[in-house]
């Protein structure tokens, strides 16, 4: 007799699931500025895993804010322990107060019911003979919508490959996996992709700078889907934009800056896209090296 009053929560367009499935939420700073975009940049280890390999030990934090009024939390933790490197993060997504409305059209509310996804990480390395970046994700992830609540897990497999002095290539399959409901068993649509990156060191009057161009090419859930990033990094602060559209016309478009000092680096997203009624998502990021 009742259901739900926000259905344009759970659901954006038929790309891109944010509900129970929100399993391609990108839920840090840098990776909503450059709208995912970055396979072969060894940027973060939610857009390809080998990225792990980058050797750095840090934590970060990020405060997320997705489409309508999804938000969230992520931490990770990555820290390099003889020839291997690990990460750790747990993050959160959801709402608190969805109203519920009888069938009958009303402007009371029967109720309010919440929803909430929260998921664990771990990424690790894999060494081999052949030069390359590989590395491994793998997902454990709980969700509840109003009495509905599903367990599942994921695995995520990439690599990076340095090919010229400024060029890197990369590959990443992800969400190979399984969701739990009950005694049924729901098999998770996993997506397929691959990138080049540029990289081009420049120097400005009498500091260094880079710039580098990001190009990726994925297929979820049979639709194909283009990104194109860029970053212009100057000491202290980077500058970065992205787009993303499909085969189905989805498309959005992205922006977002950095301020790196000494060991501390604060990041800023936005996202735009085509439905301007679900909002726009956002987010802030903080790391420390160590």
């Amino acid at each position: 007799m009742i259901k739900y009053f926000i259905i344009g929560c759970i659901f954006f367009s038929s790309l891109f699931p944010i509900g129970l499935k929100a399993l391609l939420v990108p839920q840090k700073a840098e990776i909503i500025a450059l709208s995912n975009t970055g396979i072969a940049g060894g940027l973060d280890v939610d857009i390809n895993p080998s990225s792990i390999n980058q050797k750095k030990s840090f934590i970060d934090f990020s405060n997320n804010k997705w489409l309508g009024d999804l938000s969230g939390n992520k931490i990770f933790y990555s820290w390099e322990n003889k020839k291997y490197i690990h990460g750790l993060s747990f993050e959160y997504l959801g709402i608190d107060d969805i109203e519920l409305r009888d069938e009958i059209p009303s402007d009371i509310p029967q109720g309010t019911i919440n929803v909430n996804w929260i998921s664990f990480d771990y990424v690790g390395n894999i060494n081999n003979p052949f030069n390359f970046d590989i590395g491994y994700k793998v997902k454990l992830n709980y969700s509840k919508l109003y009495l509905q609540r599903y367990y599942g897990y994921t695995i995520d497999f990439g690599f990076k490959k340095n090919v010229h002095e400024y060029i890197d290539v990369g590959f990443v399959i992800k969400n190979l996996g399984y969701e739990y409901k009950s005694n049924d068993i729901y098999k998770i649509d996993y997506s397929v992709g691959c990138g080049v990156a540029f990289n081009y060191p420049i120097l400005l009057q009498s500091f260094n700078s880079n710039i580098n161009l990001y190009v990726d090419i994925l297929n979820e859930m049979e639709v194909d889907l283009y990104r194109i990033g860029f970053k212009f990094s100057m000491p202290y602060v980077s500058l970065m934009f992205g787009s993303s559209y499909s085969s189905n016309q989805y498309r959005d478009y992205s922006y977002g800056l950095s301020f790196l000092y000494d060991k501390w680096e604060v990041v800023f997203g936005k996202l735009i896209h085509e439905n301007s009624i679900l909002g726009s998502p956002g987010s802030i990021q903080i790391r420390h090296y160590f």
